[in-house]
């Protein structure tokens, strides 16, 4: 058998080369492609992170003289390495895939100076990755900082940075700007992780638990006891996380969910909601989510309590039918239909009635002072229709003011985007009548001037960036 230093050498060496490659992953050729601040920002982390990797197994050799309980704590130490890595590694390639020409960037530009509103965010960033998936998903910062904190600590390295986060969208929706509004859950994630929420619901889950189920619950070991807890508590995260997004970005991020999901499935030929055992999709709630239908009634009644549903309720748009047909939709009936179905969610969702108002309150503390901008979209969602209508983008608008003259006003994005949006779901025909050969009942037609449209607010969007936002 070869001598023990060999091999360890060969292992050690297998890893370095593993470091190697990822680092190098990091560092695209000059001029190829351009980041984000942010993605940059991540990629000099893990840069950083791979050079003290390197530096500190080059003498790894060495231990191949020690004694034995000394040579089992080197080679737990180079598996927590590789551990590590490989934890890494899964987001490299990714991220390396969202250059800015391949991630909304100025949709994420937006968000983050939104967040940036809220106290205690006012320096957070997000680096954007690519998935393969169907869904949007956010890294729990807590775990990223779990996975790097051993091995920085190992390679005296710096600790990953504090304040940025990872949002993976799907590989397709790069160069999409309206349903990448679903990026305002993600960023709820976030906060959710950061705030410790979860922390702070959990004696209202189990609580609520017991009340439904009594010694069902309390009887259980207590290992079964947080499982079932887990449950709801997992339930009630997807739901703080929308209530998040809509307090911080407004309907537009109602709309997008509903697009993704498909929910005008929810309606029947006349406006109606179907809430049969064939609607697709049920109202019933899923094995790890509530259903998306809850989720949206959700969403409908604090678009209500804010006032949003005011200023959007007379849009032509089977998605606005959606947020009405859910918004009179009693709650009672989502847990009728799990006592009709006869399955075992009936507590689960009873106990995340429960939870919700907690929930809220925890959203309402987070995003506490935060402008929804109701006000400036009352005053200016038909100019920038009008702009749209006429295939101008609406970066300033001529607005006639109380002199009689026209005065230049630059909407904030989150009126741009609620406005646009707006006009994207009920306005592209209108468009198009003004346009030579153009038929709306041709998909490709619409979806090319759809496409426009998007093209046009995310100009407007990289306009006002430049430009500066106007006060609050």
């Amino acid at each position: 058998m070869r001598p023990l230093r060999d091999q360890l050498q060969r292992e050690v060496a297998s890893l370095y080369a593993f470091v190697q490659n990822v680092s190098r992953a990091c560092t695209p050729p000059p001029q190829a492609v351009s980041y984000s601040e942010s993605s940059s920002k991540f990629f000099e982390y893990i840069s950083h992170l791979a050079d003290r990797t390197k530096q500190h197994i080059l003498d790894f050799d060495s231990h191949a003289d020690d004694d034995a309980e000394g040579f089992v704590e080197a080679r737990t130490e180079l598996l927590t390495l590789r551990a590590a890595w490989r934890e890494l590694h899964q987001f490299i390639k990714p991220s390396a895939d969202a250059d800015t020409l391949n991630q909304p960037t100025a949709m994420v530009a937006a968000l983050v100076d939104r967040l940036h509103e809220l106290q205690g965010f006012e320096s957070t960033d997000f680096t954007i990755f690519h998935t393969d998936s169907f869904y949007y998903a956010q890294v729990n910062p807590s775990a990223m900082e779990v996975v790097v904190a051993p091995l920085a600590r190992i390679v005296d390295a710096d600790p990953f940075p504090p304040n940025l986060g990872l949002i993976g969208i799907p590989n397709s929706q790069g160069n999409a700007l309206f349903l990448n509004c679903l990026l305002a859950h993600e960023i709820g994630e976030y906060a959710y992780a950061k705030r410790g929420i979860e922390a702070r619901l959990a004696a209202d889950a189990a609580a609520a638990l017991e009340t439904h189920l009594g010694e069902r619950f309390s009887a259980q070991p207590l290992i079964l006891q947080s499982r079932m807890t887990k449950t709801v508590l997992h339930y009630a995260k997807e739901i703080f996380c929308d209530l998040f997004a809509v307090r911080l970005i407004g309907p537009c991020y109602s709309f997008a969910y509903i697009e993704l999901f498909d929910l005008p499935n929810l309606l029947n030929k006349d406006g109606t909601l179907n809430v049969s055992d064939n609607a697709r999709p049920p109202i019933l709630s899923y094995h790890a989510y509530p259903s998306h239908p809850f989720r949206v009634k959700v969403q409908s009644d604090l678009l209500e309590a804010e006032g949003w549903w005011d200023a959007i309720k007379d849009m032509d748009s089977r998605h606005c039918a959606v947020l009405r047909v859910l918004l009179d939709l009693d709650m009672q009936k989502f847990v009728e239909a799990e006592e009709a179905a006869g399955g075992d969610r009936v507590p689960f969702v009873k106990a995340l009635i429960d939870v919700m108002p907690r929930a809220k309150e925890q959203v309402g503390e987070i995003t506490n002072g935060i402008d929804p901008r109701l006000y400036e979209y009352g005053l200016l969602w038909k100019p920038i229709a009008e702009y749209l209508r006429n295939g101008i983008v609406p970066s300033t608008l001529n607005i006639p003011n109380a002199a009689g003259t026209l005065e230049e006003v630059h909407a904030t994005p989150i009126t741009l985007l609620n406005a646009a949006y707006r006009f994207y779901l009920e306005g592209v025909e209108e468009l198009m009548s003004r346009i030579k050969d153009q038929a709306p009942s041709s998909a490709q037609d619409r979806a090319a001037w759809m496409k426009r449209i998007e093209r046009w607010t995310t100009k407007a969007l990289e306009d006002v960036a430049l430009f500066g936002s106007p006060e609050s």
